[in-house]
């Protein structure tokens, strides 16, 4: 498929796990991508999704930081191609040993994981269209896997009439095969990713 037909997908926490297996659905669709982690994995990812013959720009950034969320928008920016799928990836393991700490490194990354949605689907609402996947892993920290159900539900009010879709994953521990396991929803949702 020629590079200017194909679509945009943009996919955080892409370098392992949800994430990447994600990102192999979009690029075996021929979607584009603008892949994001902190650690340098990403870099070894974009080359295996690269292979799928789409075009994949990696940005190892932390999205628990304000900057992170700007160097990642920034690449989204210089792709002059507008995102048709936000894959969210908006948890991941707080390292702190002490339950302060880590509800704080949590709070930190959904606050940035919210400031880039809301970046995204600001230019998806001129269009009138797009997708967003907002995932987490069932091992999270409760308070952060009913922040973000509360979040997808009131996305989905938001923007119910923008020809928007909001979907949210509740997925398997990171050592646990996405493909072996069956997410829990309130309503039916397949894990692949369909051309719009």
């Amino acid at each position: 498929m020629d590079g200017s037909a194909r679509r945009l997908a943009v996919v955080t926490g892409a370098s392992s796990g949800v994430g990447l297996e994600l990102a192999r659905q979009c690029a075996q669709h021929h979607y584009d991508l603008v892949i994001a982690a902190s650690d340098p994995a990403v870099f070894d990812a974009a080359e295996e999704l690269a292979s799928h013959g789409v075009t994949v720009s990696p940005v190892r950034c932390d999205l628990s930081k304000p900057e992170g969320v700007d160097a990642l928008h920034n690449a989204i920016t210089a792709r002059r191609k507008p995102v048709d799928i936000l894959v969210a990836n908006a948890g991941r393991e707080a390292l702190a040993s002490d339950t302060h700490t880590r509800l704080k490194q949590a709070r930190a990354y959904i606050e940035g994981t919210i400031d880039l949605i809301d970046r995204v689907s600001r230019s998806m609402r001129g269009r009138g269209n797009g997708r967003i996947l907002i995932t987490y892993s069932i091992a999270d920290v409760a308070s952060n896997k009913a922040f973000l159900g509360s979040l997808t539900a009131a996305l989905c009010r938001e923007l119910r009439h923008t020809g928007i879709m909001v979907s949210c994953l509740a997925a398997p521990h990171a050592q646990e095969s996405v493909l072996a396991y069956q997410p829990r929803m309130a309503a039916p949702m397949s894990v692949q990713i369909a051309p719009l």
